[in-house]
């Protein structure tokens, strides 16, 4: 129920859902961020930070409102499908060179294959040359009616450059690694982890005094061992976490007496990295 048959359903049902939304009253607890505005007031400082209000952490909007991120990923667009040599499995792809092939075609790694997005050529035949601003528009729209305030990793950038929504960005960094129980675990202490992160961010320079980003993830899905201590104090004595590490430890417990009476339970564990 509800699934559009036609271009003109389709085109029906979206100005609909659009002239809905912008009647639709803002809610007056929100702010333009998302905070809470008649919540407890901090600080504005013009940026999202982080603040521990009342022993309880949270989210700090530009304008100094308390701010629970609820975000999606992948806002927009962007769900294309390989085309070329895939033709006869569709019942309609457009037209060569047209304009909805210039909408909704793109060349794929090997610049001679092509991929199709669907939705966006389904978007250009209902709503027209402008359909672009219009999906923009309702995403946005949508997002704050449903109360999703923040997007996140993978969206499009012309979305998050309009200063609408929150969001958050998400970088690859070339991590030097190293391997132990199974996982290759990234090494942030590798002389050359700085210049790496540094590098990657430089992608993102527009994002840097958008009141609207929340900020970026440094890589997604890393390995992570339930034993990362140990992990730690097994890898090779040139290793810069495990260099790091002990350091550390050294510098808090001076004594082998100390730490034996502050982690008697460890100690059989952590003795033979720590006396070498």
């Amino acid at each position: 129920p509800g699934k559009a048959v036609s271009t003109e359903a389709m085109q029906t049902a979206l100005r609909h859902e659009a002239a809905t939304l912008r009647a639709r009253p803002d809610d007056p607890d929100l702010n333009r961020f998302g905070g809470w505005k008649t919540g407890p007031r901090q600080t504005a400082t013009g940026h999202f930070r982080t603040a521990k209000v009342d022993g309880r952490w949270w989210f700090v909007d530009p304008e100094g409102g308390l701010f629970w991120s609820m975000g999606v990923n992948s806002v927009g667009i962007n769900a294309s499908t390989p085309l070329t040599d895939h033709e006869s499995l569709f019942a309609w792809v457009p037209p060569a060179e047209s304009d909805l092939w210039r909408d909704a075609v793109t060349p794929m790694r090997d610049a001679k294959k092509f991929a199709l997005n669907f939705p966006a050529a389904n978007l250009s035949r209902a709503l027209g040359p402008d359909w672009r601003a219009e999906i923009h528009d309702l995403t946005h729209l949508r997002m704050r009616a449903w109360g999703v305030n923040t997007m996140a990793a993978w969206s499009d950038d012309d979305l998050l450059k309009q200063g609408r929504t929150p969001y958050t960005l998400i970088t690859g960094v070339w991590w030097p690694v190293w391997k132990i129980h199974g996982q290759h675990l990234p090494e942030p202490f590798d002389e050359h982890f700085e210049k790496s992160l540094r590098d990657s961010l430089r992608a993102f320079a527009w994002a840097k005094d958008d009141p609207f980003c929340i900020g970026v993830f440094i890589d997604n899905e890393l390995d992570w061992p339930d034993t990362f201590g140990a992990a730690v104090l097994e890898a090779p004595e040139w290793q810069p976490t495990r260099v790091w590490a002990l350091a550390q430890m050294q510098a808090k417990h001076p004594g082998l007496e100390k730490l034996e009476e502050e982690h008697r339970a460890e100690l059989d564990d952590l003795y033979p990295a720590y006396a070498e």
